[in-house]
């Protein structure tokens, strides 16, 4: 991995806060993760993402702000990640790439 930024996408309103997430804007909760293709492939970073214990079982969680998901830049993406997700047995949401924006400084300890 290259960096992390933490972040709000998902939704259409404008301007995104961590208080107008809480309130239930649309907006989920993220991690925007930078790495270096030619080091990992976005298969295994996907893979790898999927089988990390700490990333919890809430998949298609009503609640917007904390559902688990992939959003993916291009159909590329989108099928390499469906395709992970089949090989072991998740079934994550893969969304289109929203608009992003960072949360504030305060949120920012994510690497």
């Amino acid at each position: 991995m290259v960096g992390a930024s933490v972040g709000y996408t998902g939704s259409g309103a404008p301007s995104p806060t961590y208080e107008s997430v809480c309130r239930g804007d649309g907006h989920t909760e993220a991690v925007r993760i930078e790495y270096n293709p030619s080091v990992l492939g976005y298969e295994e970073l996907i893979r790898r993402f999927i089988e990390d214990p700490k990333v919890p079982n809430i998949y298609g969680k009503q609640n917007p702000q904390y559902q688990v998901a992939i959003w993916a830049v291009s159909n590329e993406q989108r099928l390499a990640a469906l395709q992970v997700c089949a090989e072991v047995g998740k079934s994550i949401p893969v969304l289109d790439a929203t608009a992003w924006y960072d949360a504030e400084a305060r949120h920012q300890r994510f690497f």
